[in-house]
């Protein structure tokens, strides 16, 4: 089965009737030509905006009624952030940051840091015993050492305190996502308990102890191989990603041999490289108030350090000048992806080419906007390809399409299809491409892109009735696109697309030496030695783990 291209975030949508969009409260406003819904109007967000002193973006949409607040804080850090001897420290980070303070999840700080110089002592020994191929008996008396540190560190702690409080407090979640893009953190609690998540928020994030670090590395080890190398389609998209990609940090992956040599020193100097307020958005929506939250939010997370401005990325991908191909073996059913490159989510392009990917595949291109429409399969069942491919020709048995891996930079239109016996990936590709010929052919009706338009519009307004679906969708594109209001401009755009952009598009982007294609399949009968080494490149280029 295929799942969602977004590996470390899954979010569950819950799926409204249309008519719940007027409990926003918030004055229509209409845009000329605009078909955004079937009144050519849509319920606006009344945002209030503000900037702290310390560069932090504060966001709050007031939703009186259900007395809760959805809180998400977004970092502009993410896996493209990340150099080659970094890769991986992103997603650490995420973990680590879960860790506490020096006033969270520790009962004697001064103690403790102690015990984690140790601990860094010797556990860059042991990497360094593990990579120079030290006897077995140096590297066991290392390890024995390590694990005794642990348990003087463990005596000191007190576990998963800042989860603890916030669920206690009533809490329906307390996570964290890594992203291409960003690093988000987010709960859903009782409005009257807003302040607490301030104070212990601002308190973890400004002043984190990136404690039990050789833990959480072995966690996000073991993250990668059950999402990446174990996973058949997380060793489908590492493929196609890192062929697409030849120069841009969207190639990024966590390799295992990175990880497994990375530090608490290169975590905490990626902390103070991007974990500054002048880096972070905060979204807040829900039962509060704008004029009421604010002195809360400066005079807790007004003490978030300001930091020097981060690295900004500069690299741009070169334009592809032929097809690329690569073939992955791995033990499970067969399946192809297709990438083309695309811009990012501000061009003025992605209105036609979220409509051209919603014809296609039930779902348009913004990365974030999809995570829940990825879970909503009758997207799909609408879709070109789904009644063509799969209802009609019986080539396939499941699509998926969207936007990869984030929306800031120009990024891949990835559609990932498996095959129905008797065809072979053979047969599924020539019938996949057939369709995409046939839209830059033909131009699509204007009725069938009015569907496809309603359909991919009713899905955003499913997200943003959600308290914490609107907290991300106006968190996130401040974040990627510095402007909130981007998310209304997209949406407004959706509404102006014509079929003859839609064409332009297609014939634009949807070009043979602008195609990356990666065929799955299992193994042909011959020893694996012989056929590829091991390790992550046998991942990439042939073999999976099993």
């Amino acid at each position: 089965m295929l799942s969602p291209l977004k590996f470390r975030f899954v979010h569950r949508p819950v799926i409204v009737t249309f008519l719940l969009l007027a409990a926003w409260g918030a004055a229509p406003a209409a845009t000329a030509g605009s078909n955004a819904s079937s009144s050519g109007t849509w319920p606006r967000l009344q945002v209030h905006s503000t900037m702290l002193d310390n560069g932090l973006e504060v966001l709050v949409l007031e939703r009186p009624g259900s007395p809760t607040v959805a809180c998400y804080l977004h970092f502009r850090v993410g896996t493209a952030d990340e150099g080659p001897a970094t890769l991986g420290l992103s997603h650490m980070l995420e973990h680590l940051l879960f860790k506490g303070s020096r006033h969270l999840n520790t009962r004697d700080y001064h103690k403790e840091a102690d015990i984690m110089e140790e601990i860094d002592r010797v556990g860059v020994a042991l990497d360094r015993a593990r990579g120079e191929g030290a006897e077995e008996e140096k590297i066991r008396a290392l390890q024995a050492e390590l694990e005794e540190l642990k348990k003087s560190q463990h005596q000191l702690l007190i576990k998963d305190e800042f989860e603890s409080l916030l669920l206690r407090a009533g809490a329906d979640t307390v996570n964290g996502t890594t992203w291409a893009d960003a690093t988000n953190y987010f709960s859903t609690l009782p409005a009257n308990q807003l302040e607490l998540w301030l104070a212990a928020m601002a308190d973890q994030m400004g002043h984190a102890v990136l404690r039990e670090f050789y833990q959480e590395r072995d966690v996000v080890m073991e993250e990668r191989r059950l999402r990446l190398e174990d996973d058949p389609q997380g060793v489908l998209i590492e493929a196609l990603t890192s062929t697409a990609f030849i120069a841009h940090p969207y190639r990024n992956s966590d390799w295992m041999s990175v990880l497994k040599r990375l530090t608490r020193e290169d975590a905490q100097r990626h902390y103070e490289t991007y974990y500054g307020a002048n880096n972070a958005v905060l979204a807040l929506v829900g039962d509060v108030r704008f004029e009421e939250v604010l002195p809360l939010i400066k005079k807790y997370m007004g003490r978030l350090p300001k930091r020097p401005a981060p690295p900004e990325i500069h690299i741009e991908e070169p334009a592809q000048r032929g097809e690329r191909r690569v073939q992955v073996y791995f033990d499970a059913e067969p399946a192809l992806a297709i990438a083309y490159h695309v811009p990012g989510l501000t061009h003025e392009d992605e209105p036609a080419l979220a409509l051209l990917s919603a014809l296609l595949g039930g779902h348009g291109t913004a990365g974030l906007f999809e995570s829940a429409a990825l879970e909503y399969p009758e997207a799909t069942r609408w879709s070109r390809l789904y009644r063509r491919l799969i209802e009609k020709q019986g080539l396939a048995q499941e699509i998926l399409m969207g936007g990869h891996p984030g929306d800031r930079y120009a990024r891949l239109l990835v559609l990932l299809v498996q095959p129905r016996a008797p065809h072979d990936l053979a047969d599924l590709e020539r019938g996949v491409l057939d369709q995409l010929d046939e839209l830059k052919r033909r131009r699509v009706s204007p009725e069938e892109l009015d569907r496809a338009r309603r359909n991919l519009i009713a899905l955003y307004l499913r997200i943003l009735e959600r308290n914490m679906g609107a907290a991300w969708m106006i968190g996130y594109t401040q974040g990627v696109s510095n402007d909130w209001r981007t998310l209304e401009r997209y949406i407004d755009a959706l509404g102006t697309v014509e079929p003859t952009d839609v064409q332009r598009v297609a014939r634009t982007y949807l070009r043979e030496h602008n195609r990356t294609v990666v065929w799955r399949s299992a193994a042909p009968d011959r020893d694996e030695d012989e056929l590829l080494g091991g390790g992550e490149t046998a991942a990439l280029q042939g073999k999976g783990s099993r």
